[in-house]
């Protein structure tokens, strides 16, 4: 199978671990939920990729889904990249910027080269891990091409995979620290509300207490597994803030543990 000569580096091999591990910190890895994804084009059908560039240039003029016709072999390149497109072995990550870059050598259409570039190597990617569709990889790698300029069409493949990779690493190291940020701000926050207190009707009740007695409120049978899930705290964090609101008398338990009820004194 013909296809385009490249080398796999040890740096391009350490981008691609570096890069799987910020996925799974994120929660995009191998054992994540099912995707809600649903790609609109078929990444290996050079069919979607000549509707793809209809919809891109809408309205723009021009031809558009149409290969340029000043050079008669790209078609025939297209086709042969597509072919290795579908039936390479190869890992998704080099795989889409390695498409990338011969669709930058190759300049299939007149207008939009770029741009649908960016796409289909996101495409490919998400293909991988659909975490990766939503993140601003487009954009990304879009400053890279201009970053090229004209000297993409001088510049070593190796180089353009290496710099598109580390162009991925970085959107995900700001994705995963932005995640790091939330939740710690989230800790506090949760921290300050928990320590911060109510009265309620002659009791100072924390704010954890105070969601308790409202959710007994609502349903004197909760189960002190379902209280946990409700005000996402541990059975024993939940046993703790029961046991003060017997304390403070706030609350009483009538009947067994299996077949009670919570009887709500406020």
């Amino acid at each position: 199978m013909i296809g385009p000569y490249f080398t796999v580096s040890n740096e391009v091999l350490g981008l691609v671990a570096e890069i799987s591990e910020q996925i799974v910190l994120l929660g995009g890895g191998d054992d994540a939920k099912p995707s809600a994804y649903r790609p609109r084009y078929d990444a290996n059908s050079e069919e979607d990729f000549l509707r793809a560039h209809v919809e891109l240039m809408e309205g723009q003029g021009g031809r558009v889904g149409e290969y340029r016709r000043d050079d008669p072999m790209v078609a025939h390149r297209m086709a042969v990249l597509f072919d290795w497109v579908s039936n390479a072995h190869l890992h998704p990550l080099v795989l889409s910027c390695v498409l990338c870059y011969e669709l930058q050598q190759i300049r299939p259409f007149s207008e939009g080269n770029g741009r649908l570039g960016v796409v289909w190597q996101v495409l490919l990617m998400a293909r991988w891990r659909p975490l990766l569709a939503s993140l601003p990889l487009e954009h990304a790698f879009q400053t890279c091409l201009l970053d090229f300029g004209e000297s993409v069409k001088s510049t070593k493949i190796d180089h353009f995979i290496e710099k598109m990779l580390r162009c991925v690493r970085d959107v995900l190291s700001q994705e995963v620290e932005n995640k790091v940020k939330n939740k710690v701000k989230n800790k506090i926050a949760r921290k300050v509300e928990d320590k911060s207190s109510v009265a309620v009707e002659g009791n100072v009740l924390s704010r954890s207490e105070k969601r308790i007695v409202d959710l007994l409120s609502e349903d004197v049978h909760f189960t002190i597994g379902a209280l946990a899930q409700r005000v996402k705290l541990s059975e024993a964090g939940v046993n703790k803030i029961l046991a003060s609101l017997r304390r403070k008398g706030v609350i009483e338990r009538i009947g067994a543990n299996k077949n009670g009820y919570w009887q709500v004194n406020i």
